[in-house]
């Protein structure tokens, strides 16, 4: 599974993130391209936003490719 969610405003342009259900594993975008996968959206309003996000995107059976400061989501070749 992958997440995508909304970081922090104060580290623009990158204010996105991708991890595999944990922050151990986050990584931080300036765009993310979902390319042929689906997603369903998934929330905990108990988050502190901090350490964990309150919301977000979840997408499974996608691979993640990094091209910089873009990730594409997309389906397992």
């Amino acid at each position: 599974m992958l997440r995508v969610y909304l970081n922090r405003f104060e580290e623009a342009p990158l204010i996105w993130s991708v991890d595999r259900g944990t922050k151990a594993t986050e990584q931080k975008f300036k765009q993310v391209i979902f390319a042929g996968v689906n997603g369903v959206t998934n929330w905990d309003l108990l988050a502190n936003n901090v350490d964990d996000p309150r919301c977000w995107i979840e997408v499974f059976g996608g691979e993640l490719a990094v091209d910089g400061d873009v990730a594409t989501i997309g389906r397992p070749k």
